[in-house]
């Protein structure tokens, strides 16, 4: 399946999921682009919070990350319970590239 160009290896498992969400009348990312665009945000969220270089008062906020999210999702907004657990899920768990070896 081509992938956008260029997709960052941060972004190709988003890439690659967004063709494996079972057929529903409003998935949460209902296009490869729209897939792609949510993964920049997150990635940059990912850097945000576990760069040891970014000081406490400059981590990125929850609302933060909800207002970067805004209109992506075909000029609509995802759902903020949703961006909530994105977030939490990064907080949690630095986003890191998996090579093969």
């Amino acid at each position: 399946m081509p992938m956008p160009d260029p997709c960052p290896p941060a972004c190709t498992v988003l890439c690659l999921a967004s063709h494996h969400i079972p057929s529903e009348p409003h998935p949460p990312f209902p296009s490869l682009l729209i897939t792609h665009a949510s993964a920049l945000p997150s990635s940059a969220l990912s850097t945000n919070l576990h760069n040891k270089n970014v000081r406490g008062g400059d981590k990125m906020s929850l609302q933060a990350f909800i207002q970067q999210n805004r209109g992506i999702n075909g000029n609509t907004n995802f759902p903020a319970d949703m961006l909530a657990g994105i977030y939490a899920n990064i907080a949690a768990n630095e986003l890191r590239v998996v090579r093969d070896a």
